[in-house]
């Protein structure tokens, strides 16, 4: 697929401003791989030392938070009016402005009460802030392929987590200064730290049962069954059992529209009574077979 442009139409009819525009495209997408791909303990097995505060501070940056520098500088000087960019920006992210004055006000404290982590503020920050701005001024058809690509992104770690669980072996497990946390047996999948997974995931899946993005209702339901398999792997029990409430809480309201808008095709109600037992046995066959012991026992 050929990029999209993401400057400003007036601004990219020369070569320059065409190059800065395909540039951003790759660079803003090649941030959001990173970031649901490159965790600390994969980036150990590359060599770079990430999550811990010996080594290189340069290291302690995320690779998707230099693309992203890279992609919002390109952004701003290509802007014919750089302060009317900057007004711009102000007027229409204010929460990501609100959030780069934490960025700063966590630097200080940070520089001031001498601690570690300089490098915090940056990606913990100033990362989603500049991602936050340029995926506002993304056209539809980069949104709608970001979102696939997430979707396959978070599948793929579902499934390397729950390969993980079953052969009892984690290939990048959280890391400190290179220091595996061997106590921690939960699958790590290409996100992680266990939690992080738990996190990342539970917000996924809390965003499918709302009615986020543009998939079927048959892909989003397999793809919600996956997701919380994955999450049992994971052993993110907060957000396991919080995600089962709000499931069965939206469960509620669409049996209740369903039932008095008097719409509902036959087919899904006869999918539905098939659903009930099938699902009910194949929870009392993982529990059986010791799929949640894991879960449970922490």
């Amino acid at each position: 697929m050929r990029p999209t442009h993401i400057v400003n139409p007036a601004t990219s009819q020369s070569l320059a401003g065409r190059a800065a525009g395909s540039a951003m495209w790759y660079l803003v997408m090649g941030a959001i791989i990173a970031l649901f791909t490159l965790s600390g303990g994969v980036l150990w097995r590359l060599g770079i030392n990430y999550d811990g505060v010996q080594g290189n501070p340069a290291t302690k940056l995320h690779p998707a938070f230099y693309m992203m520098v890279i992609a919002f500088t390109l952004y701003y000087v290509t802007r014919p009016d750089p302060y009317g960019a900057l007004r711009h920006i102000l007027d229409t992210n204010r929460g990501a402005v609100v959030l780069a004055f934490a960025a700063f006000l966590t630097l200080v404290h940070t520089v001031t009460s001498d601690l570690p982590g300089l490098t915090i503020p940056f990606d913990t920050y100033l990362l989603p802030v500049m991602m936050a701005i340029l995926l506002m001024r993304q056209d539809e058809s980069f949104k709608a392929r970001a979102e696939q690509v997430i979707h396959v992104l978070m599948c793929a770690n579902a499934l390397f987590g729950l390969f993980e669980f079953a052969i009892g072996h984690r290939f990048f497990p959280a890391v400190n200064d290179g220091v595996a946390f061997e106590f921690d047996t939960r699958s790590a999948g290409f996100l992680g730290h266990p939690l992080m997974n738990a996190t990342v995931t539970g917000t996924y899946v809390m965003a499918l049962m709302a009615g986020g993005g543009r998939l079927s209702f048959t892909t989003r339901g397999a793809i919600l069954v996956l997701q919380f398999l994955g999450m049992v792997a994971f052993g993110g029990r907060t957000a396991l059992v919080l995600c089962l409430a709000f499931a069965g809480m939206f469960s509620l309201f669409g049996i209740y529209r369903a039932i008095f808008s008097r719409g509902i095709p036959i087919l899904y109600v006869a999918i539905l009574f098939l659903a009930i037992p099938v699902a009910s046995a194949t929870v009392v066959g993982l529990v059986l077979s010791g799929f949640f012991d894991s879960l449970l026992e922490r």
